[in-house]
């Protein structure tokens, strides 16, 4: 895949975790990171659209926190 440059700013915390998953050797470089992370929320986005558009709108709360559970996602915290 080719690559492209791009200048984004992120908050100085994230961007020092980043660093730290990267110099640990979990991926290859930040950039590596920052793509990985792109291209999860991308799929999310994806997905959340098709559910969105099977239903007509939003799924009910209750269909998303069956699919949280099986997912093995803690479930959504009670709005406030």
């Amino acid at each position: 895949m080719s690559s492209e440059l791009e200048s984004v700013s992120l908050p100085s915390e994230l961007l020092n975790q980043a660093r730290d998953v990267a110099c640990g050797g979990a991926v290859g470089s930040v950039s590596d990171y920052v793509a990985e992370t792109v291209r999860l929320r991308l799929a999310k986005d994806r997905a959340l659209a098709r559910i969105t558009r099977l239903f007509g709108g939003p799924p009910p709360e209750e269909v998303l926190a069956v699919v949280r559970q099986r997912a093995g996602l803690s479930p959504r915290p009670a709005a406030s």
